[in-house]
């Protein structure tokens, strides 16, 4: 077994273990393009085909327009396509400087994170997934 297989298995074991995913629950994933949003798509899309009950799964990025940041569009789309995930691209406008005691990093994934809760009362999600693990928090926290 490889590392991205036993990957897959403990993620399919921690749903199983905590009851994350049930069913009839509709899920959102929030895609960043990084590693771990990409990795969770895949996580999610194979365990939807070996659940015994029905899960909804879609992904959404948010690009944020006053960000000066990449992200390869083209890929994302296929690798939401192979996961059998329908994607969806959200454009949000931000004034970056409005709170200057905040770091531009705070302020930005405040506002991204804001616009993936709306997005689950406008897909009819009753689920948030995130790529967001406690290293992230950590340096987060650091950057501040």
């Amino acid at each position: 077994m490889n590392n991205i297989d036993n990957y897959l298995k403990r993620v399919g074991k921690t749903c199983s273990k905590y009851r994350l995913i049930g069913p009839t629950d509709k899920i959102l994933i929030g895609v960043s393009g990084g590693k771990d949003s990409l990795f969770l798509i895949e996580a999610l899309a194979k365990l939807k085909k070996h659940t015994r009950f029905s899960v909804d799964i879609i992904a959404c990025h948010v690009h944020v327009n006053e960000i000066g940041y990449h992200v390869d569009y083209e890929y994302l789309t296929e690798h939401c396509r192979k996961s059998d995930i329908p994607l969806f691209i959200e454009n949000v406008s931000i004034d970056i400087n409005a709170n200057p005691e905040k770091s531009k990093c705070f302020v930005c994934s405040w506002y991204r994170r804001k616009k993936l809760f709306d997005l689950t009362r406008k897909y009819h999600c009753n689920k948030l997934a995130l790529g967001h693990h406690l290293d992230d928090a950590i340096e987060t926290l650091l950057i501040i």
